[in-house]
């Protein structure tokens, strides 16, 4: 049994060895979205967190990598989407798995399961029953996100969308009336409104968008034996029970 155990240590060191040494360190890039990697604005340190930064970094550890959190970089999303999509070796997190992306990037996944849900004031007693009925509305958006794209999916122009780089700036103009939906998910909603005071109870979801896998995006031309490297490190945390331990820990941030 020893001899087999062993064997299977040698095989994944060696298998961990192969992904890395076939490629250059990754360009990590993440955004400011709690849970799951941010940084706390009343932290003096002003440390990257949250559950998908700590998955990475326990990931990229257990594969033998060099790199640690202090490779990871905070960017508004449309920029560090602009160089998942055109710079090799780029890692963007956490990205939502869709239809439309599936063939564009390369994946590690999961996260988590995600929500994208179009979002509105309660006051406001807007019911959706149809895409269609979107068009009727003023809706927000984050440049790039998948929340704008699978509303414009939907059938609503682009040009029509009131676009921001933040999510909180869309959650602000909802809250004061200057936008009659936004596109995102309630389950960001508390960490948001502990950023800039408000209410959660006063937000509600009218309409799913869609149910997706929130995962690690890579670009196209990132090294196959790398990416599955750090999936193999992935599962094996996912199965050990880690998400729903790190769920806990950032509880308060949901």
């Amino acid at each position: 049994m020893k001899i087999i155990r062993y064997a299977i240590i040698a095989a994944v060191t060696l298998l961990c060895a192969q992904g890395w040494s076939d490629t250059s360190k990754l360009n990590i890039i993440t955004e400011q979205y709690q849970p799951y990697n941010f940084i706390d604005p009343n932290d003096s340190s002003q440390k990257i967190q949250g559950i998908a930064v700590d998955l990475l970094v326990e990931m990229l550890a257990k594969t033998g990598s060099s790199q640690s959190i202090k490779d990871i970089q905070i960017q508004p999303w449309a920029r560090g989407y602009e160089a998942l999509k055109n710079e090799t070796n780029t890692l963007l997190f956490s990205t939502t798995r869709t239809k439309e992306r599936e063939n564009s990037f390369k994946w590690a996944c999961p996260i988590n399961e995600i929500k994208t849900e179009v979002i509105a004031l309660k006051s406001a007693k807007i019911k959706i029953a149809d895409k269609k009925d979107l068009l009727k509305y003023q809706i927000g958006s984050v440049r790039d996100d998948v929340g704008e794209q699978l509303v414009v999916a939907a059938g609503v122009p682009l040009g029509k969308l009131k676009r921001t780089a933040k999510y909180e700036a869309n959650l602000k103009k909802l809250q004061t009336s200057r936008i009659d939906l936004y596109v995102g998910s309630m389950d960001s909603i508390d960490a948001m409104c502990q950023n800039i005071g408000c209410n959660t109870d006063i937000f509600e979801s009218v309409y799913t968008l869609d149910v997706s896998q929130l995962c690690f995006a890579f670009n196209k031309k990132t090294n196959d034996g790398l990416i599955n490297t750090l999936q193999e490190a992935l599962s094996e945390i996912v199965a050990q029970g880690r998400i729903e331990e790190l769920h806990k820990k950032y509880e308060n941030w949901k």
